[in-house]
């Protein structure tokens, strides 16, 4: 077990800009605690729970299919605007 790191040396150890790492803190993506107005790190469990959150939004979403409308062959657009 690490010793609990302020989000600013967090920041600054895994890379990360210092609003990116707050950010992730309120959202409750990175686990932390907070005392008084600042934000306080454990980089173990931290580190596990960005690669995780990394690995869900890399993970390609399923291609849907498209699906093509098709209008007849003697289809005249001028004529079809003329009758709406």
């Amino acid at each position: 077990m690490q010793k609990a790191m302020s989000a600013l040396s967090y920041a600054k150890h895994c890379g990360l800009p210092y609003p990116m790492v707050k950010q992730y803190c309120i959202e409750g993506i990175i686990p932390c605690f907070k005392q008084k107005v600042r934000y306080y790190i454990r980089p173990d469990i931290a580190d596990e729970a960005l690669a995780k959150y990394e690995a869900q939004k890399l993970d390609p979403e399923p291609i849907k299919e498209v699906h093509v409308l098709k209008q007849p062959k003697d289809f005249n657009f001028f004529e079809a605007l003329k009758k709406a």
